[in-house]
C-alpha cells in the first residue's frame, strides 16, 4: 500500500471514529436551504421518536412545537442565510406530541463559490435542564410574591403602631388594645406563610373528638366584629343540631372557616355572608362534612376562576390582604382528602364549598381525662434569649407565675451556668450568638435526661420542630411565648413522661 493511500485510509478511519463519537452524544441533521431534511443520525431518531424514513424529504417544520414566536425563526434564518453560525435553545415536538428542548448550533454549508447550499445542525438534548430552570424560576417568582407580602404585612402594622403611639387623642388602654389586635393579625399572617411553605408540616395536628357544629360556631364568633366594621350581615345556617361528635382535625376546620369567612367579608363587596354546615352519610356509611360560605357580592369573573386557589392570587380586589386565604383552604382540603370548589351562590355572589370525610365518634367512648394543669410556681428556669426586650418580658412573665429565672443572652453563657440539680426547665431561643438553640439543646440533653427543655422559635417557615425534637427538646413553641401555651406544653410533657 502506498504511503499516500495508507494516510488516506487512516484519515478516513479517524473521521469515522469522530462521526461515531458525535452520533453517540449529539443530535445531527442536515437540510437544504429550504429546510428539507436530507440526513439525520440515529440519535436524532431516538430523541424525536421518528424513523429515518419518516424524516428524510420532510421539512424541518415537522418538529415545530409552536412555542417560539415568528420573530425567533426569522432571526435564525436571517443569520444562517448570511452564512453565519447560529446558536440557541429550541423547543421541538416529538412524534408523540411531547415537547423536548435542544441546545442547537447551525452551521451553513457553502459551495466552492461561497454560496450557502444547505445547513448542518448539532444539538444536545437539555429537556431536564430546562425543566429544572423553569421550576427554579417558578420558585423565585413565588418567593418574590411572598417577600412582597411579607414586606407589606410587616410594614403596614409597624407603621400603624407608630401612628398609634403618637396619637395623643387615644388613651393608653385604647392604644394597647389596638396594638394587641395588630400583633395578633400579624401572627396569623406568619402562620399563613408557614402553610404556604410547608403545608403538610404546618397543618400537622392531632385529631380531636368534638362536635363540628360547635367548632364552626366558635370559629365564626370572633369574626362578627369584622362583619360589623364592614357593615355586613354574618349569619349561620346549621342544617343539623349540634351534639353529635366526630373524630376530625379541629384545627383544620377552624382555619378553613376563618379563611373562607374573612375572604368573603373583606373581598366580596357584598352586604351578606352566610355560613352553613351539614353532614351526610352515603350508602357505604362514609360521613362527609359539607361547609359552605356564600355571599351576595360581585362573585369571581370567569377568567379569574382558574387561579382562584393559587397562592398570592388576589383577583380584582382593591382591599388589603395577603392573597393566601383560599390557597390555604385548598391545601387543607387536600390534606383532609376532601374537595374545595367554587360556584355561583344563590345569593348572587360567590359560594365556596369544602367537603371532607369524618368519622362518627363511638358512643361508648369514654371522655378524655382532664389533665392537671402544670403550675410554674417554684419552677427553676434557665432562659437563653438574645433579644434584650424579649428576655426581659419573658423573665417578668415567668416570675409573675412564681418561677425563679436565671437568664442569659446566648447559649454558651446558659450552658456554662447549667447544672442538672439547679434547674427544672430550660427555655431556649433558636438563633443566638456564640451558641445557638440547637447546640444548647444537644449539650444540655447530654448532661441531663430529666431536665425539661422547651425550644422557642420565630422560624415558623422552617423545619425547626423536627430538628429540635431530634436533638432532645421536649416541646417546641412558636414566638411569642405566653403563659397559656407554656403551661399547656408542660402539662403535656409531664403527662407523656408519666406514661413512659
Amino acid at each position: 500500500m502506498m504511503p499516500l493511500e495508507a494516510a488516506l485510509n487512516a484519515k478516513s478511519n479517524e473521521l469515522e471514529e469522530i462521526r461515531y463519537a458525535i452520533d453517540q452524544h449529539s443530535i445531527y441533521v442536515e437540510t437544504d436551504v429550504r429546510g428539507t431534511i436530507t440526513d439525520v443520525n440515529n440519535r436524532f431518531c431516538e430523541v424525536s421518536g421518528f424513523e429515518r424514513e419518516e424524516l428524510l424529504g420532510k421539512n424541518h417544520r415537522i418538529l415545530n412545537s409552536g412555542l417560539h414566536p415568528q420573530s425567533f425563526w426569522q432571526h435564525m434564518y436571517r443569520t444562517v442565510a448570511k452564512g453565519e453560525v447560529w446558536r440557541g435553545d429550541i423547543c421541538n415536538l416529538s412524534k408523540l406530541g411531547e415537547p423536548y428542548w435542544v441546545t442547537t448550533t447551525i452551521i451553513p454549508k457553502k459551495s466552492s463559490e461561497g454560496k450557502v447550499i444547505g445547513y448542518r445542525a448539532l444539538r444536545t438534548e437539555i429537556t431536564e435542564k430546562v425543566r429544572q430552570r423553569q421550576a427554579l424560576e417558578a420558585t423565585l417568582d413565588k418567593q418574590k410574591d411572598m417577600f412582597a407580602v411579607i414586606g407589606h404585612e410587616l410594614r403596614t402594622p409597624v407603621a400603624t403602631i407608630s401612628m398609634i403611639t403618637e396619637d395623643e387623642s387615644r388613651s393608653d388602654r385604647e392604644k394597647l388594645a389596638q396594638i394587641k389586635e395588630i400583633s395578633e393579625n400579624l401572627l396569623h399572617v406568619l402562620e399563613d406563610l408557614r402553610i404556604v411553605v410547608s403545608p403538610g408540616r404546618a397543618l400537622e395536628s392531632k385529631t380531636v373528638t368534638d362536635d363540628p357544629i360547635k367548632i364552626v360556631t366558635r370559629a365564626v364568633s370572633p369574626l362578627s366584629q369584622l362583619a360589623h366594621v364592614n357593615e355586613m350581615q354574618l349569619s349561620l345556617d346549621m342544617k343539623k343540631t349540634g351534639g353529635r361528635k366526630f373524630v376530625l382535625n379541629g384545627q383544620a376546620l377552624r382555619q378553613s372557616v376563618t379563611n373562607l369567612v374573612k375572604n368573603a367579608l373583606i373581598h366580596s363587596g357584598g352586604t351578606e355572608v352566610c355560613v352553613s354546615f351539614n353532614y351526610e352519610t352515603d350508602a357505604h356509611k362514609v360521613t362527609r362534612a359539607i361547609l359552605r360560605v356564600e355571599d351576595d357580592g360581585k362573585g369571581i369573573p370567569e377568567h379569574l376562576q382558574e387561579r382562584v386557589f393559587a397562592a398570592f392570587g388576589r383577583g380584582e380586589t382593591t382591599e388589603d390582604g395577603s392573597g393566601l386565604g383560599l390557597f390555604i383552604v385548598k391545601q387543607i382540603s387536600e390534606m383532609l382528602s376532601g374537595e374545595l370548589s367554587y360556584s355561583q351562590s344563590t345569593l348572587g355572589g360567590a359560594c365556596f364549598e369544602l367537603s371532607f370525610p369524618m368519622t362518627p365518634a363511638v358512643s361508648e367512648e369514654l371522655p378524655s381525662p382532664i389533665l392537671p394543669t402544670y403550675s410554674l410556681s417554684g419552677v427553676r428556669v434557665l432562659l437563653a434569649e438574645d433579644d434584650r426586650l424579649l428576655r426581659m418580658l419573658t423573665e417578668t412573665m415567668l416570675t409573675k407565675e412564681g418561677a425563679s429565672v436565671l437568664s442569659f443572652e446566648n447559649g454558651q453563657l446558659a450552658l456554662d451556668a447549667f447544672e442538672p440539680e439547679k434547674f427544672d426547665l430550660v427555655i431556649t431561643d433558636l438563633m443566638m450568638p456564640e451558641m445557638n438553640g440547637h447546640e444548647l439543646t444537644t449539650a444540655i440533653r447530654a448532661l441531663s435526661s430529666k431536665t425539661i427543655i422547651v425550644a422557642v422559635t420565630a422560624a415558623v417557615m422552617g423545619q425547626e420542630t423536627t430538628r429540635f425534637m431530634q436533638e432532645g427538646a421536649d416541646f417546641v413553641l412558636p414566638k411569642p411565648l405566653s403563659t397559656k401555651t407554656l403551661t399547656a406544653a408542660l402539662t403535656e410533657i409531664m403527662h407523656r413522661r408519666s406514661h413512659n
